[in-house]
């Protein structure tokens, strides 16, 4: 929409990240000597995300040569899971003890962007 010397608009698209992700467990045992020091338990996994972004910026003519802006980008990625081992590399959900035999760490990453911009236009 363009209003005078203002221009307001939407924008997205497809998003990409090479993310990778690690997880550590600490010991949250009030009671162990170790408490908070790492159990050797971790989840990790890299790669590329794919997402969409979404987004809504103005800008503002001050002159034929100068334009002032701002803008905001808001992210979202698929989710990823990734497996959690043990230090000697085995599953961490072997143990009967644990809840859950399906022992996978999910994350989703967004992101939010903002940004304000001063551009000149050369030739005019």
């Amino acid at each position: 929409m363009v209003v005078d010397n203002a221009l307001a608009y939407v924008t997205g698209g497809a998003a990409w990240a090479d993310v990778e992700q690690t997880g550590i467990e600490f010991n949250n045992n009030v009671f162990s000597p170790s408490l908070g020091a790492p159990t050797g338990t971790t989840a990790n996994r890299s790669g590329m995300l794919w997402g969409g972004v979404i987004g809504a910026g103005v800008e503002f003519a001050l002159s034929n040569n100068w334009i002032v802006g701002g803008e905001f980008l808001h992210t979202i990625y698929r989710d990823r899971d990734a497996n959690i081992v043990t230090a000697a590399g085995g599953n961490a959900c072997a143990s009967p003890f644990f809840a859950h035999p399906n022992c996978v760490v999910r994350n989703q990453l967004t992101t939010d962007v903002a940004r304000v911009r001063v551009s000149y236009k050369f030739g005019q």
